[in-house]
């Protein structure tokens, strides 16, 4: 349940000369489990200057955030989705937010299903929409202007390495080095890197330990390549991230990601 201390903690994150939406404390008073959180939006994939128009001030279950955009007056109520998805405007104002949660009509299933039968006392008609298309076309520029993620980095030479680092993951999914995936299954392969006196250490994740790369699928070599593509190739570490569908992505986007051609 929010506490009222939880309020006054946020309160110090709202931009200065704004204030909190007076109707926030309604879900302090209310019996509704939801839970006061925030955290750096660099973990979202926004840059940090981005927090000085977007503020969280909910978690829901699968990690996104609920959070009030202060580009607007009064400020719209968005989504920050958990897995990389655009933003997404969810009420044009804290009051259409409540009647949204009383009508199960967020548009966000895990506040929709888990609060369906909830009435918020004062807020229990339909939320209004006018104006959210607007709000999310101006959203959506928004979101790409204050994005810290690379765009997908295209030529001949990154595409043959691309299809190599893929191609040798693949073999490692198909030689049984996963214990969680087969070549069947849509796999996702998550590496540790790390530079050394003598070039790349690189490492594995299954089942939830890291085990060493067998040299015979030459990705330390691979790895030495794509540092030269990276924002800072130069960067000491990293994480690398192989998928089934030929997505090779550095630092979850923020470094380098290549994808297949259309």
């Amino acid at each position: 349940m929010v506490t009222s201390k939880e309020i006054d903690r946020l309160k110090r994150k709202i931009p200065i000369g704004r204030q909190l939406p007076s109707e926030l404390k309604l879900i302090a008073s209310s019996d509704l489990p939801l839970t006061i959180a925030w955290s750096s939006l660099r973990e979202y994939g926004l840059t940090k200057s981005a927090e000085l128009e977007l503020v969280p001030f909910l978690q829901i279950a699968d990690g996104s955030l609920v959070a009030m955009w202060y580009t607007t007056d009064p400020p719209a109520i968005v989504i920050i989705d958990a897995h990389g998805q655009s933003p997404l405007v969810v009420a044009k104002d804290f009051p259409n937010f409540l009647r949204s949660i009383s009508a199960s009509q967020t548009g966000v299933p895990d506040i929709d299903e888990d609060f369906a039968g909830v009435s918020i006392p004062g807020y229990c008609g339909r939320p209004l929409r006018s104006g959210i298309a607007a709000l999310q076309k101006k959203l959506d520029a928004w979101a790409k202007k204050s994005s810290s993620l690379e765009q997908p980095t295209n030529g001949h030479g990154v595409e043959v390495l691309r299809k190599r680092t893929h191609t040798a993951v693949k073999q490692m999914i198909r030689d049984g080095l996963s214990q969680v995936y087969t070549s069947r299954d849509y796999w996702s392969m998550s590496f540790q890197v790390k530079r050394v006196r003598n070039g790349v250490q690189i490492r594995y994740l299954d089942y939830g330990k890291w085990f060493d790369v067998p040299a015979k699928y030459n990705l330390e070599l691979m790895m030495e390549d794509l540092f030269t593509w990276m924002k800072e190739p130069k960067a000491s570490r990293c994480q690398l991230t192989v998928t089934k569908d030929g997505i090779v992505s550095v630092d979850n986007d923020r470094q380098l990601v290549l994808v297949p051609p259309k």
